[in-house]
């Protein structure tokens, strides 16, 4: 898959039927969240991985139409 390949890693699609969205993550491994010695790098994973889903899916992103889309009613 395109998107895989731009972010270098193979992300976790969580698809929810009831809804026309998805869920898009990517597991840290061997993180210890209670073992302070490694926050910092914990942090700088986060604000990597974070800069990395910002380059791949913001152009996606910016680049759908939402003419036609169908919202429910009451959205607005």
């Amino acid at each position: 898959m395109e998107i895989h390949v731009r972010f270098g890693k193979t992300l976790a699609w969580n698809e929810l039927p009831n809804y026309q969205s998805c869920w898009i993550s990517l597991d840290k491994e061997a993180a210890d969240l209670l073992g302070e010695n490694d926050w910092l790098q914990q942090y700088e994973w986060l604000a990597a991985t974070l800069g990395r889903f910002d380059q791949v899916f913001r152009p996606r992103i910016k680049a759908l139409n939402p003419v036609g889309w169908i919202t429910d009613a009451g959205d607005g």
